[in-house]
């Protein structure tokens, strides 16, 4: 996470477009610090996953989770700023994809579209065809990937049954989908499984309190993501 209190030495981002922008590309030192920095979300199932910033052009969005400075604390050297998110071009929607994007690199980015032959007037086209650079979503509020990302699943309902849906998630989040997740916990439903179930194992359903302390804290954040994303 990009730490407020180290200002002296993490220094914020050359920018070379702030005047087409209009406004700074990187949001405030108190809205950084909120961000969590490198891997810091890798466990986190991706409709959970938390976007803090958007970023966009008229034909590709960004959309981060994670910031941080590869630099921090260097001296000499120009900040080099890096961001963990899902990428999407209006292009190639189809491979949109999470990845890693150099915030340098598309501060940077200053584009003038290419008309289909030269231009008569070459004076009259740099006056019209305007420059695309990448601008931050000012009216951003952070919130849940699947509730501004076209294309990432809503999470499972747990139908009453969190540390059902919670034990499944930790357990297959690779191989398992919302649907089939929901499914156990339709399951558990139907099947009047005891408030506080999290497995079916031997027979019966196994509650929470039966649990011991490492799996319980290992589901709790699950569970924690479901409430505060209702």
């Amino acid at each position: 996470m990009y730490d407020e209190n180290a200002k002296r030495e993490i220094a914020r981002l050359v920018e070379t477009q702030r005047k087409l922008r209009g406004h700074d590309f990187l949001p405030s030192d108190a809205e950084l610090a909120k961000i969590p920095g490198a891997y810091e979300t890798e466990d986190v199932r991706e409709s959970f996953k938390k976007v803090h910033l958007h970023y966009f052009t008229p034909g590709a969005d960004w959309w981060l989770v994670e910031v941080w400075q590869e630099n921090a604390g260097t001296t000499g050297e120009p900040p080099l700023w890096m961001g963990f998110g899902y990428t999407r071009f209006a292009s190639m929607p189809d491979g949109a994809e999470w990845g890693y994007v150099s915030l340098n690199e598309l501060e940077e980015l200053n584009v003038r579209p290419q008309l289909p032959a030269p231009p008569p007037y070459p004076q009259a086209y740099v006056a019209i065809v305007p420059q695309i650079i990448v601008e931050r979503d000012l009216n951003f509020t952070p919130q849940p990937a699947h509730k501004c990302i076209p294309g990432i699943p809503a999470p499972a309902d747990d139908y009453g049954y969190p540390w059902v849906l919670a034990f499944e998630r930790l357990n297959d989040t690779d191989s398992k989908s919302e649907i089939e997740l929901e499914q156990q916990c339709i399951r558990a439903a139907i099947e009047g499984a005891p408030e506080g179930a999290y497995r079916f194992e031997d027979g019966e359903w196994k509650t929470i309190d039966q649990a011991g302390p490492e799996l319980k804290s290992l589901l709790e954040p699950y569970v924690k993501a479901v409430a505060e994303d209702e």
